[in-house]
């Protein structure tokens, strides 16, 4: 009677074994899997903050770039109308 005790007692400490091990092993899973969609989001929302920089920075080019030209405008017509200019501030003042 004593042996079949100790032998279930034996089963039961090693099915409980077994069974935190299993629980364990599976914890230890869903971390690593954890890790892993962590990992992949961080890359994902890099990526996209990357993309998004360069369209700040292309956009930011083409705007500089349109100003750029209206300056340029800007002072190519003042140096071609310069002598209408004078005449007629100088008609203006006398």
């Amino acid at each position: 009677m004593a042996d079949k005790s100790k032998a279930s007692d034996f089963k039961r400490r090693r099915e409980r074994n077994a069974k935190l091990r299993e629980n364990r092993d599976l914890l230890d899973h869903e971390a690593e899997d954890r890790s892993r969609r962590i990992k992949i989001r961080r890359q994902q929302r890099l990526k996209k903050e990357a993309a998004a920089r360069i369209q700040k920075r292309k956009r930011m080019f083409k705007v500089a770039i349109v100003w750029v030209g209206l300056i340029f405008l800007g002072f190519l017509a003042a140096t071609w109308f310069s002598a209408d200019f004078v005449h007629w501030m100088d008609s203006f003042l006398n």
